[in-house]
């Protein structure tokens, strides 16, 4: 401000007049200006063959029941079950409460609102109890992706709708067979908790962790895809029954034998040709069952041949071709889901430093994303309201430690792999006195110290130079 006492500026132009700044500052802390978007469908969305938007929440549940696609996604979702949590406030009493509500509903919520990672997003309910006077959070219920609903007022979450809700008795608040779930106000805890997973392109509504395996899945386990054409090959090739030959004639058959009579002689008997006894011979073959030929020859005019002849196939299908397509197709769920293969595998050929560690650290970074945001919704709809309603306006913080550092602090302590050229640590002898070495360190040691050596793994040249030193020790004592 000048001596007129009018506000100079500021050195990035702005006037110093608080009422300005404070309308500034407004506009700046104000709720977006984008909220309310929709994002455009893709072009490539609308053809016939593609519409994963449809097909995939369609298929979900099936995709769900194959092995490979199952296997992955716990898999995936096993990479934030172990974590550790960093808590600090000022009042010792807060940072126990919010460390245990963390460490429960990790326990107890996480897995619970994982189930929404197939669909991109789940809503659920919060149960709480009240323990020693303070209000704590309990567990979580969730429902089908399918039967939750965000509400939003101004384009603005307020609550979860849960429908399909059978109503108990007539006098029941429930109505219409659904029930609103309120969010969290600033001192109240949600009862409505709605997660969305990875959004893209929009807040509320996150993209299923299927949506990069729905293509190989679809080619490896639908109709007529690689697992159809295997199944088709092993019962039709790799079986491949017997060749049959047989007698142009007639066959007479009881009628108590059970066999079907095909004709009637001219006597009235009923006849059977030997084509249909062939087919049936061959056809039954496959269970394994004893098969009696008879032992008539044609007359030797007509080469004197067997009448029936039995011929098994030398060479049979072939079908490690197409394992090896279903395999490859396999690696393609797993890489679409977001577990490269070699972290599922058996250590079979890279299972070093870069076969498995590499990718398991990068599988690790992208977790503690999602581990984050997981917490961050978990603090602001549930443990900061919790906080305030039981203590009052008392500021804490929590974060979730590096997941990475974690895993490799509970592999015995560190990390127990070493990497690709890597130096070894050097070692010092415990009675140098610094990287001179030098009597002064072993004079200076407590008695109970040096009691006991340690043992290290010398070279050649450092043991020479401590028998120097030891020589030179006594040397002086003996002239002393």
């Amino acid at each position: 401000m000048n001596a007129a006492g009018t506000p100079q500026p500021t050195a990035n132009g702005l006037s110093q007049d608080p009422r300005e700044r404070a309308r500034l500052e407004a506009i700046f802390t104000a709720p977006p200006l984008t909220t309310g978007y929709t994002a455009t469908l893709p072009l490539w969305a609308w053809e016939s063959d593609w519409l994963p938007q449809i097909y995939l929440i369609r298929d979900i549940e099936l995709m769900m029941t194959h092995p490979i696609v199952r296997s992955a996604i716990n898999y995936f979702k096993a990479g934030i079950a172990a974590v550790e949590f960093d808590i600090s406030s000022l009042d010792q009493r807060v940072t126990d409460f919010v460390l245990a509500m963390c460490q429960r509903f990790w326990d107890r919520g996480v897995p619970v609102l994982q189930n929404g990672y197939e669909y991109g997003w789940i809503g659920a309910e919060c149960n709480y109890r009240l323990e020693d006077g303070l209000l704590e959070w309990d567990s979580l219920d969730h429902f089908s992706p399918r039967d939750t609903f965000l509400l939003t007022q101004a384009k603005i979450p307020v609550g979860v709708r849960i429908k399909n809700i059978t109503q108990p008795s007539p006098e029941s608040p429930i109505k219409h067979g659904r029930v609103d779930l309120w969010m969290a106000s600033e001192d109240v805890p949600a009862k409505g908790l709605w997660y969305a997973h990875e959004p893209r392109y929009s807040k509320w509504y996150g993209q299923s962790q299927l949506i990069g395996a729905w293509r190989p899945w679809r080619r490896l386990a639908w109709k007529d895809g690689a697992e159809t054409v295997i199944d088709t090959g092993v019962y039709r090739f790799a079986f491949a029954g017997p060749q049959v030959r047989y007698p142009d004639e007639d066959l007479q058959v009881s009628p108590s034998a059970g066999a079907p009579a095909t004709t009637l002689d001219s006597q009235g008997r009923p006849r059977r040709y030997a084509r249909d006894m062939a087919r049936q011979i061959a056809e039954q073959a496959k269970t394994g069952a004893g098969i009696g030929l008879p032992s008539g020859k044609y007359p030797p005019e007509m080469g004197g041949g067997e009448k029936w002849e039995l011929e098994w196939p030398k060479h049979v299908m072939d079908v490690a071709p197409l394992i090896g397509y279903a395999k490859w197709l396999q690696e393609q769920i797993d890489y679409g889901i977001g577990v490269p293969p070699e972290l599922l595998q058996a250590s079979e050929g890279g299972s070093g430093y870069s076969g498995r560690k590499i990718p398991r650290e990068a599988f690790l970074m992208r977790n503690q994303r999602i581990a984050d945001a997981i917490l961050e919704l978990f603090i602001v709809q549930v443990l900061r309201p919790l906080v305030r309603w039981n203590f009052g306006n008392i500021k804490f913080t929590a974060k979730i430690r590096n997941i990475l550092m974690t895993e490799r602090k509970a592999q015995t302590g560190q990390d127990t792999e070493t990497p690709p050229n890597a130096q070894p640590p050097q070692q010092q002898l415990p009675d140098q006195g610094g990287p001179g070495g030098g009597e002064a360190g072993g004079a200076n040691m407590p008695a109970e110290a040096r009691a006991e050596p340690m043992t290290f793994s010398l070279g050649k040249n450092v043991v020479t130079e401590r028998i120097r030193q030891i020589a030179m020790r006594i040397l002086k004592q003996r002239a002393a």
